[in-house]
């Protein structure tokens, strides 16, 4: 089961990411289960998955879901994932670890 935010416009990076992620999955042979809230931002590749649901975002939904198609798991990225993510400074302690180097940060005043 993948979950699709749909808030970002049509072509945005993160809407790749997901149709990307279905058609591995798909490569693989597995069956994909898409879960949506903005049905607009599906338009060019609603027919990538085995079955799409529109509906609102949330445990509830993602559980009721989960129970109907009984999925062997969930993709989906953690809000701490996010969080690391856009915020610089997060995202720049995650990167020193692994030795990739980048521009100098600098606090604004």
């Amino acid at each position: 089961m993948v979950l699709r935010s749909g808030v970002y416009r049509i072509g945005s990076s993160v809407e790749f990411d997901c149709v990307r992620c279905i058609r591995e999955l798909d490569a693989h042979g597995y069956s994909t289960i898409t879960v949506i809230c903005n049905p607009e931002t599906v338009f060019t590749d609603y027919d990538m998955c085995d079955r799409l649901y529109f509906e609102k975002i949330s445990f509830k939904t993602v559980l009721d879901v989960y129970h109907i198609e009984q999925p062997r798991g969930i993709f989906g990225t953690s809000p701490g994932d996010i969080d690391n993510a856009e915020d610089r400074f997060k995202f720049t302690r995650r990167l020193k670890p692994l030795k990739i180097s980048q521009p100098q940060l600098k606090k604004k005043r």
